[in-house]
């Protein structure tokens, strides 16, 4: 009612619930495919299906805790609207007296979390136009590339970044959801055909 009526204005990542779900959901997926790509490969020996049970798993955790992150926030909206971080906001509220030092610990564990999920889209990005990791243009290229993304984030404010970049990045992220999708039932099918599938 508060978001509805006025009173309280916060940054939207789409002009319906429907395209900001597809938004978060789209980021969801394409942040850690780095990740999950470089992880099947590695478990490539082992049964597919232990591996996509694991993942279900987490999937299904990482749902339920964006929920009740979600609900927390909502909540307290009056509060949570004005915060660049809302969950810094929601840590110092969990911890109460000892805030100062677990809010600062969760602080640094979001920027850790942030520098593990972007550096791995850097990299990935990066090869896309350099022959191999291990060239000097490779690591240059890491090096300049690193030093916009720097100053990007300095000047940009993180509300004005996470309204644009992360809602268009979301989008993206679903159309290649989408199409992995088609093309994984698509690559399945033929295999099936072939009498290549493996169980």
């Amino acid at each position: 009612m508060a978001v509805n009526s006025g009173a309280v204005e916060v940054t939207r990542a789409g002009a319906t619930p429907l395209l900001a779900g597809i938004s978060f959901g789209g980021c969801c997926l394409l942040l850690p495919t780095a990740y999950v790509g470089n992880l099947s490969y590695e478990l490539r020996e082992y049964k597919f299906k232990y591996t996509t049970i694991i993942l279900l798993v987490e999937c299904i955790f990482y749902v339920c805790a964006c929920l009740l992150l979600g609900l927390d926030h909502m909540g307290n909206i009056q509060e949570s609207a004005t915060y660049a971080i809302p969950n810094l906001l929601l840590a110092s509220k969990i911890f109460g007296a000892a805030s100062t030092i677990m809010s600062t610990t969760f602080a640094i564990i979001i920027l850790l979390a942030i520098y593990t999920t972007i550096c791995p889209l850097l990299w990935s990005t990066i090869t896309l136009f350099t022959k191999t990791d291990k060239s000097i243009a490779y690591k240059i290229t890491c090096v300049i590339v690193g030093i916009v993304v720097y100053f990007v984030c300095l000047f940009v404010p993180y509300q004005t970044l996470l309204n644009y970049i992360m809602t268009y990045f979301g989008y993206c992220g679903f159309i290649v959801f989408a199409v992995c999708t088609v093309r994984y039932f698509y690559v399945k099918h033929q295999d099936k055909a072939n009498g290549m599938l493996v169980e």
